[in-house]
């Protein structure tokens, strides 16, 4: 009895398209790890684009924060300003009326005794007047108010600071304390308050050109009152107004003779 032995050579399986398992149940495709590590990439960009927007938010409130800082240090030095000036004015009244009551009263005594009748009453009468001034007007009441906002205002600037750590907790509180402030001060007036402004912008760094041009009629008056009009320009912007004016009679007359005198 013949056997008949197949001596083909014995077929492997093919190559099995699935992925191995790993032995946790859970099986990974080539494709999935591209797949993942695409996903990765993508959440990585997004987490670095949120940083960059969170970082750019943060550095505008600093800046906000700082300008608001700077508002109020300018702010508070201009009060600085105007209230020593005014101090100095109410001052200089206080001394100058008691010393010309002293003397008109003392040479309408020694007038008297001479029997200079119309010089006495004269001088009587100077030192009435500034008596009756001293009275109504008050400066030396009045530079004492003056003074106490000078101390205030300094106080102020010397708790700006001490502060290192600024943030907008602070940038309300000293706002507030600021408004209690000129909530306490009597009204400004203005060309005074737009001199001490020209003054402090100029420390600052700001251009002559940017400050507000102040005429001086308006400078003459300033601690008794706004000369009308209330209006303001620059000095960039009135230098412009004069270069567009036409020329005045006297400028060409002046002009028509030097020529004549250089012929």
């Amino acid at each position: 009895m013949l056997i008949m032995i197949d001596e083909r050579p014995e077929e492997t399986p093919a190559a099995s398209s699935k992925a191995p398992d790993t032995g946790t149940g859970c099986q990974f495709s080539q494709g999935g790890v591209e797949g993942a590590q695409g996903y990765g990439r993508e959440d990585g960009g997004r987490a670095e684009a949120v940083s960059a927007e969170r970082t750019a938010a943060e550095t505008t409130a600093e800046e906000a924060i700082e300008a608001a800082w700077d508002d109020l240090d300018y702010r508070a030095h201009v009060g600085l300003r105007y209230f020593r000036r005014r101090r100095a004015w109410f001052d200089g009244i206080s001394n100058f009326s008691a010393a010309v009551s002293a003397l008109a009263g003392s040479g309408a005594f020694g007038a008297i005794i001479g029997g200079e009748k119309w010089i006495a009453s004269s001088l009587a009468a100077v030192a009435a007047m500034f008596g009756a001034i001293t009275v109504a007007y008050k400066p030396a009441e009045r530079a004492r108010e003056a003074h106490d906002f000078v101390r205030k205002y300094a106080s102020f600037i010397a708790d700006l600071s001490r502060v290192e750590q600024r943030s907008d907790d602070h940038v309300k509180n000293f706002t507030a304390r600021l408004y209690e402030i000129a909530a306490e001060a009597p009204s400004p007036i203005v060309t005074l308050e737009m001199i001490c402004q020209n003054r402090e912008s100029r420390i600052r760094g700001t251009t002559l050109k940017d400050l507000y041009y102040i005429p001086h009629h308006k400078i003459l008056f300033c601690h008794i009152f706004t000369v009308p009009p209330d209006h303001w320009i620059s000095v960039e912007e009135r230098a412009t107004l004069r270069a567009a004016r036409p020329e005045s009679m006297r400028k060409k007359i002046m002009k028509r003779l030097l020529s004549i005198r250089q012929n």
